[in-house]
């Protein structure tokens, strides 16, 4: 998952949590959902922004939705999830000065890898 770009991340973290009709805003690196996802440009979007990076509330959401367990440590923060029968390695954030940017990232990194694996079984 380290490889994937932020976009990326975000995209498959909406597809493990069911999000259907969702898209990438461009410069304000948030997803936002479509009043009518089969015409982007005709319909425009509608509610509140989602991005699980930058908004506490929404990795919350994520981490409950999936069942991602996160760990605190010293230096560390681990998020690790099981989907299904399925399960994923654990993903390491170091938090440095910010914690709680390592940890949205932990519950994204987490919920990405379920997506991933979601689409890899299409």
């Amino acid at each position: 998952m380290a490889d994937k770009t932020d976009r990326e991340l975000l995209e498959l973290a909406a597809k493990a949590a069911g999000m259907v009709g969702w898209r990438w805003a461009g410069s304000k690196f948030r997803l936002l959902q479509m009043i009518d996802p089969s015409r982007p440009k005709e319909t425009g979007s509608k509610g509140p922004a989602w991005n699980p990076l930058t908004d506490s509330g929404d990795a919350l959401e994520l981490a409950v939705k999936l069942g991602i367990g996160i760990e605190l440590h010293h230096d560390w923060i681990y998020s690790a999830t099981r989907h299904r029968t399925e399960y994923f390695t654990r993903y390491e954030e170091a938090h440095k000065s910010d914690p709680l940017a390592a940890t949205r990232r932990a519950i994204v990194l987490a919920a990405a890898a379920i997506g991933s694996a979601m689409v890899d079984k299409l």
